[in-house]
């Protein structure tokens, strides 16, 4: 980066040079906060399917038992697939689809590990089975919402 640096100076003056250190500072900058936004709406999104999880189960009487850990690894692991399919500009359905299936994922391996039995392993293709229409009709759901409210995201235009 420094040679053109270097050479653009060279060709149009030591202003010129300058001018684009500040832009690439500017643009550095732009990046770094766009970075940290993303980072910070992740977290907020997590705390509060966690906080739904506490308050959940703080209204049932079962705080920190059993099916709070359940719960808790579901909305972990589903959060974490929302977070990350986000990112990649995933669909609508397709999203849904799996976060009902790492919801399921991320239940079972908590029973794994809390009841330390690894055979309860043998029930996650039925739970597929229930996961994918609950994803679909979840996804179908969310899609007529987002018809009828305008979206909070400005989506950025295409330029294809």
């Amino acid at each position: 980066m420094e040679i053109i640096v270097k050479k653009i100076g060279e060709a149009v003056g030591e202003k010129a040079k300058e001018t684009f250190r500040e832009k690439k500072q500017l643009i550095s900058l732009i990046l770094f906060i766009a970075a940290a936004t993303l980072t910070v709406c992740a977290l907020v999104l997590i705390i509060v399917n966690i906080m739904r999880v506490v308050i959940g189960n703080l209204l049932r009487g079962t705080i920190f038992g059993s099916t709070f850990w359940i719960s808790a690894g579901g909305v972990l692991l589903s959060s974490l697939v929302l977070i990350l399919l986000d990112r990649l500009n995933s669909s609508l359905m397709f999203t849904s689809v799996l976060m009902s299936i790492a919801h399921s994922v991320g239940q079972v391996f908590v029973v794994m590990l809390f009841y330390m039995q690894p055979g309860i392993a043998v029930l996650l293709p039925y739970l597929f089975l229930g996961s994918i229409p609950a994803g679909i009709l979840t996804g179908y759901i969310a899609g007529l919402v987002l018809k009828r409210i305008k979206p909070l995201r400005i989506k950025p235009k295409n330029t294809n």
